[in-house]
């Protein structure tokens, strides 16, 4: 479930899915989102723990927004599953001026997939939509696999 004033955009920036709250004033440089991705689990990596590819998400991290910083990092449930939620700082530039964000990531796996979920907010703005971001990550849910219906 998202709010009705966001805009939800399918297949987005290679995202499946990304919500973004309104413009609320024509000088605003950024607009606050939660993205989804969801990708496979690598086939030769089967056995790698939730710690293990988060670690290496926060590598990944670090190579896309150099001098990114981890702010904190703690246990969690997504959809019912163990997850890591990992809130990070970083300074990116906006019209050649400095453009402070706040980054909260949830992570999990789940038949053979991971879930990332992030949340994007100036850090001014972080707080502000922290609590309807929340109600958007809580009702996200995780489906297993249909089964293929047996042969005869």
């Amino acid at each position: 479930r998202y709010p009705k004033k966001w805009e939800k955009l399918e297949n987005f920036m290679g995202l499946p899915v990304a919500f973004r709250r309104p413009m609320e004033n024509p000088t605003e440089q950024f607009l606050e989102n939660l993205n989804v991705v969801i990708e496979p689990l690598p086939t030769d990596k089967s056995s790698i723990s939730l710690e293990d590819y988060n670690v290496a998400g926060v590598e990944q991290l670090k190579k896309m927004f150099p001098g990114i910083t981890v702010a904190s990092k703690e246990e969690s449930t997504l959809a019912g599953n163990p997850a890591i939620k990992s809130v990070y700082s970083y300074v990116t530039a906006a019209h050649g001026a400095p453009l402070h964000l706040k980054l909260e990531q949830v992570v999990t796996m789940k038949d053979s997939k991971i879930y990332i979920l992030t949340y994007t907010a100036t850090e001014e703005n972080y707080d502000k939509y922290l609590p309807l971001v929340q109600e958007m990550v809580n009702s996200f849910g995780v489906e297993s696999p249909t089964p293929a219906p047996a042969s005869q």
